[in-house]
C-alpha cells in the first residue's frame, strides 16, 4: 500500500510537442507510434518555444500551425516564399487541446466552417492577409499592382505572349489552388490516395468536379519528379475545357500540368499522351487567364496570333501561322476532327447563311487545321479568317489564307474535300 502510494507520487515526465504543450511518453507513443518524436522533444523544464496554455482550458477552435495533424487529416498545399506548394493543417482546431487523444475525439466542424478555417490557415502560412468575406469570392491577389503593370501594352503593340511575372507569383498558385483544395477537403469526399501515375489519372477524373487541384491533394508519391525528372513548382490536375476526351465521351480532357521554375509548363496524360512542353511566352494559351485560372482553362481559347498581341486585330493580319501549329500538342490536333466541324455545319440548319468563325469562340478551328499532311498546307503562310457557309444543300468551311481562299466540304464518304487542292507548302 505504501509502495503504491509512493509510486503514484512519482512525477511523470512530460515533454513538449510541436504545439508547445506538454505530453507524457505514453501520449507521444500513442500518437506518433514510436519513440522518435519523444526522444527529440524538449523536456518539461526547457524554455517553451511558444506561449504555454493549460490543455484543459485550450480553445478547441484556436489555430495551432505547429501542432501535429490529427490522424486521418490531410494537408492543404500552399505556396511558400519560392512559390512551391507546401503543406498546412486543414483543421487548425482539431489537433489542439489535450493532445492526440483529444484531437481524435474532437467533433467535426460543419463543411463551411472547415473550409473557412483551412483557407485562413493557408493565408497565415503564406502571409496573405486578404479576407474571404464570401465563399464564392476570390481573395485579393497579393500582386495586383505588379500584375496590372505587367499586362499594360500599347494598343497597337505586338508581343509574343503577354509578359507576366514567374509562376511563383501567380494568383493561380498562391490563391486559386489553395482555395480549391480547401473546398475539396471541406466537401468530405471519400477516396483512396493514388500510388502510381495511372491511378492518379483515373482519380483525377473521379474528382473532376473539384478541379483544378494540386496532385498532392490525392497522390501519395512524388508525381512531379516521376513525370519531369525534376522538381516542378506544382503539379496540377486540370480540365482542358475546349477538348473532349475520346476515351471518356462525357468528359472534357483532363491532364496534369507541371509548372516549372523557368516558366515552362509541361503537360502530361500518363495513360495515353507523350509529354508536351509549352515554353514560357508561347501563343497556345491566354497568359492573363492562365495566371489566375491555370493553363488548362486558358488553352486554345483564342487564335494563337490573338494571344500574341493585346492590340485590336487588324484586317489581313494572320490569326494563326505554321509556327503556331508546329507548337501544338499532337493529341489535341487528332481530337479536333472534320467530323466535329461538319457537325457544327449541320447545327446551322437548312437556311442559307454564313457564320464568321474567325474569333474561335464557337470552336478552336486552328487546332483542327493543324492536322499534319496536306490539310495543314491550307494554312500556307497564315490564315486571316474562317467562315461557315450554308447554301441550299451545300455546306462548307471557307478558309482565307495569305496565298489562297479554300473551300472545305464533305465528299460522299464523309471525308473532307478541299478546293482548290493545296499545293505543297514551300516557305
Amino acid at each position: 500500500m505504501i509502495d503504491a502510494m509512493a509510486s503514484d507520487a512519482t512525477p511523470v515526465e512530460r515533454r513538449r510537442a510541436r504545439d508547445g504543450k506538454l505530453y507524457t511518453k505514453a501520449e507521444f507513443e500513442k500518437y506518433y507510434g514510436d519513440e522518435a518524436f519523444w526522444n527529440e522533444a524538449e523536456q518539461e523544464d526547457a524554455p517553451p518555444a511558444a506561449a504555454e496554455s493549460d490543455p484543459a482550458n485550450a480553445d478547441p477552435g484556436a489555430s495551432q500551425p505547429g501542432a501535429p495533424a490529427a490522424a486521418g487529416a490531410e494537408s492543404v498545399a500552399a505556396p511558400d516564399a519560392s512559390g512551391a506548394l507546401r503543406p498546412g493543417p486543414l483543421e487548425p482546431g482539431v489537433a489542439d487541446a489535450a493532445g492526440p487523444a483529444a484531437a481524435l475525439a474532437a467533433p467535426a466542424a460543419d463543411p463551411e466552417q472547415r473550409r473557412r478555417r483551412a483557407l485562413d490557415e493557408i493565408r497565415r502560412n503564406n502571409g496573405l492577409e486578404a479576407s474571404d468575406p464570401e465563399p464564392a469570392a476570390a481573395p485579393a491577389a497579393p500582386n495586383d499592382a505588379a500584375l496590372a503593370a505587367a499586362l499594360t501594352v500599347a494598343p497597337d503593340a505586338l508581343q509574343l505572349a503577354v509578359t507576366l511575372p514567374p509562376w511563383q507569383e501567380s494568383v493561380f498558385l498562391r490563391t486559386t489552388l489553395p482555395r480549391q483544395q480547401a473546398e475539396f477537403v471541406a466537401s468530405g469526399h471519400v477516396f483512396n490516395f493514388a500510388t502510381n501515375p495511372r491511378g492518379a489519372m483515373n482519380l483525377a477524373y473521379e474528382l473532376e468536379q473539384y478541379l483544378p487541384l494540386p496532385a498532392s491533394a490525392f497522390v501519395r508519391f512524388d508525381l512531379g519528379n516521376h513525370l519531369t525528372g525534376s522538381q516542378p513548382l506544382a503539379v496540377v490536375a486540370e480540365k482542358v475545357h475546349r477538348l473532349r476526351d475520346s476515351n471518356r465521351p462525357t468528359y472534357v480532357r483532363i491532364d496534369f500540368f507541371c509548372y516549372m521554375p523557368d516558366g515552362d509548363v509541361w503537360r502530361y496524360h500518363p495513360c495515353s499522351m507523350q509529354p508536351h512542353v509549352m515554353r514560357w511566352g508561347c501563343t497556345l494559351f491566354n497568359a492573363e487567364s492562365a495566371y489566375s485560372d491555370g493553363v488548362g482553362a486558358a488553352l486554345h481559347t483564342r487564335p494563337p496570333r490573338r494571344e500574341a498581341s493585346s492590340g485590336a486585330p487588324q484586317p489581313g493580319d494572320p490569326l494563326v501561322i505554321r509556327e503556331d501549329m508546329d507548337a501544338m500538342c499532337m493529341y489535341d490536333i487528332q481530337q479536333s476532327s472534320w467530323k466535329r466541324v461538319y457537325q457544327k455545319l449541320l447545327e446551322l440548319g437548312d437556311e442559307d447563311q454564313e457564320l464568321d468563325w474567325s474569333n474561335g469562340e464557337d470552336f478552336p478551328w486552328w487546332v483542327w487545321l493543324a492536322n499534319v499532311g496536306w490539310m495543314r498546307d491550307v494554312s500556307n503562310d497564315g490564315i486571316t479568317g474562317i467562315r461557315l457557309r450554308v447554301e441550299g444543300s451545300f455546306r462548307c468551311v471557307i478558309v482565307y489564307s495569305l496565298r489562297e481562299i479554300y473551300t472545305i466540304s464533305s465528299d460522299c464518304y464523309g471525308r473532307p474535300l478541299v478546293h482548290p487542292f493545296p499545293q505543297r507548302y514551300d516557305p
